[in-house]
């Protein structure tokens, strides 16, 4: 699943549910500049993260 957010404070925390928490699930970040609705300048370096599984 993709999801798209705006963010418009200095931080910020993911709070979506897993998909199923009995399996590990990877999760990719990136960030880029909004103006008037257009992208502007370069995507950020997309970080990983993989949440383990909930026994």
């Amino acid at each position: 699943m993709e999801y798209e957010e705006t963010i418009t404070r200095p931080f910020w925390k993911d709070t979506k549910a897993r998909m199923d928490p009995l399996k590990p699930e990877t999760r990719t970040y990136y960030a880029y500049f909004l103006y008037k609705g257009q992208i502007v300048g370069q995507k950020s370096n997309v970080d990983s993260i993989t949440l383990e599984a909930l026994r």
